[in-house]
C-alpha cells in the first residue's frame, strides 16, 4: 500500500472538480509521480487557503480506484493547467472529510523532532531549513515511517477502517476521449464528469412547491411515467471547501442544463439586480428576469455563488 498527499487549492477542489473524486495533472515529465499511485493506495488531501495564517489544511482521505490514464479531455476547471494536449487522470473513491481540518504547518512544527529523525523524505514539505514548510508541489509520496507520524496527528485509524466502504452516491455524464496507456499505445477510455446530486427532504419539498419548474428557463421535464423531473442546486455548495447549509434559502430548482451551468460557473443570479447573468453576453438568458421570484432566497448565498463560483 502506498500513501500520497495531494496539495490542491480551492479552484481544484471546487465546483465541477469534486475533492476526493479524481487527481488531475498535465502530462509532462515533471508530473511523472502521477504514474505511481496504484489501486488501494491512500490519498490524503490538503487544501490551500488563508485562515489564521495557516496556508494548507489536511481536508480528507480517499483511496485510489484505478491507476492513471492519459486523456485529452481537460479537467473541468483547468485554471493554470489549461492549454495542455493531454492530462494524467487518476480516479478515486471512498472520500472521507476530516472533522477537524488541521494545518500542515502545525504538523511540521509540533512533530518536527520525530520528522527530522527520518532524514530526507522529498515529500510534501521542504527540508533545506531548520523550519519545515509546505512544499510547492501537487502530489507527494509519503513513506511508511512518515505515514505512522501522520496517523498520530490526524487520528487516521478513526477513518481508515471505514474508508473502503464510504462510497458517495454520484451520477455523471460519460465522455469518450482518446488516451494512451503506460506503454504509449493509443486506446480509448470513457471518463465520467461527476456532479453530486443530493435529493434531500428540503430539495424534494421545494421541487413540489415549485412544480419542478426551472427558475432560469421556467421549463419542466416530463418523464414517460408522467412524473416530472428537476434538480436542486445549493448556491453555497454542501461539504468540501464550501460548507454550505442544506436550507431552503440556499437552494434553487433548476433543469439539468442550467444546473450544470451553475455548477461550472457559467451562469448566475446577480445579487444586486436579481437578473440572470451569463459568461456569454449573447446568451438568450443573459440580462433576463428569472422565470419566477423567491423572496426566501438568502442574498448572502446568491452573492457567494456569484463571487466564488461565477466570478472567480
Amino acid at each position: 500500500m502506498g500513501v500520497y498527499v495531494e496539495l490542491t487549492n480551492p479552484v481544484h477542489g471546487g465546483e465541477g472538480w469534486e475533492l476526493g473524486e479524481v487527481l488531475w495533472s498535465p502530462n509532462k515529465s515533471s508530473w511523472n509521480i502521477m504514474k505511481n499511485p496504484k489501486p488501494g493506495d491512500y490519498i490524503i488531501h490538503s487544501v490551500k487557503g488563508s485562515k489564521e495564517g495557516k496556508n494548507h489544511r489536511f481536508w480528507g482521505i480517499s483511496v485510489v480506484r484505478k491507476s492513471y490514464s492519459i486523456t485529452n479531455v481537460a479537467p473541468p476547471i483547468p485554471s493554470t493547467w489549461s492549454g495542455h494536449d493531454e492530462y494524467y487522470r487518476i480516479p478515486l473513491s471512498g472520500f472521507i472529510e476530516f472533522e477537524e481540518k488541521k494545518p500542515i504547518e502545525d504538523f511540521l512544527s509540533d512533530y518536527y523532532d520525530r520528522i527530522a529523525v527520518l532524514g530526507k523524505q522529498k515529500s510534501f514539505y521542504t527540508e533545506n531549513t531548520t523550519v519545515y514548510k509546505t512544499a510547492q508541489k501537487y502530489l507527494a509520496h509519503v513513506s511508511d515511517e512518515l505515514f505512522e507520524i501522520l496517523k498520530d496527528f490526524l487520528n487516521l485509524p478513526l477513518y481508515l477502517d471505514n474508508l473502503e466502504e464510504n462510497e458517495s452516491s454520484r451520477i455523471g455524464d460519460e465522455e469518450t476521449s482518446s488516451t494512451r496507456d503506460e506503454y504509449g499505445q493509443p486506446s480509448r477510455v470513457s471518463s465520467t464528469v461527476n456532479r453530486i446530486i443530493r435529493d434531500t427532504k428540503i430539495v424534494k419539498e421545494l421541487k413540489s412547491e415549485y412544480d419542478h419548474e426551472c427558475q432560469i428557463c421556467g421549463k419542466q421535464i416530463k418523464l414517460p411515467s408522467g412524473k416530472k423531473y428537476s434538480e436542486g442546486h445549493h448556491l453555497k455548495k454542501l461539504g468540501g471547501i464550501h460548507q454550505g447549509p442544506d436550507v431552503k434559502s440556499n437552494i434553487i430548482i433548476l433543469c439539468p442544463n442550467h444546473h450544470t451551468e451553475f455548477d461550472y460557473g457559467i451562469i448566475a443570479i446577480s445579487p444586486d439586480s436579481g437578473l440572470i447573468v451569463h459568461i456569454d453576453e449573447k446568451n438568450e438568458f443573459n440580462g433576463r428576469a428569472l422565470a419566477y421570484n423567491r423572496a426566501d432566497l438568502n442574498p448572502n448565498y446568491l452573492k457567494y455563488h456569484y463571487i466564488e463560483i461565477f466570478n472567480k
